[in-house]
């Protein structure tokens, strides 16, 4: 699976150095169990604080049972996993499973 940053909107100024940005993501090819890896460079930031998904723009296919998602932020705040959510179990996606033009808006806070 890869995937690729659709656009990258600043949403106000944040104390310090800290910034916050909506960064849309587009999902392409099969759904890896344990989630697909994001670099903080992906999303325009050097190091993440945290990256909050908050919404699933498109699921163009019904076959993809994709609902909820979590991002699992590792502890050097360069890179984390998005993990996709089947919307009828609440489990993890199932590995295979095609996640073609699946996008996710992830609200980033990093600097």
């Amino acid at each position: 699976m890869a995937v690729s940053t659709v656009s990258q909107a600043k949403t106000g100024l944040i104390p310090g150095k800290t910034k916050l940005k909506i960064a849309t993501v587009l999902l392409s090819g099969t759904y890896t169990t344990g989630g697909e890896a994001i670099t903080a460079k992906e999303l325009g930031f050097r190091r993440l604080v945290s990256v909050v998904p908050i919404q699933n723009v498109s699921n163009a296919t019904e076959a993809t049972p994709v609902g909820a998602a979590e991002f699992v932020l590792e502890s050097s705040g360069t890179k984390g996993k998005l993990k996709l959510l089947n919307s009828k179990t609440a489990a993890e996606l199932a590995n295979g499973i095609t996640v073609a033009t699946v996008k996710y808006q992830l609200l980033c806070l990093g600097y």
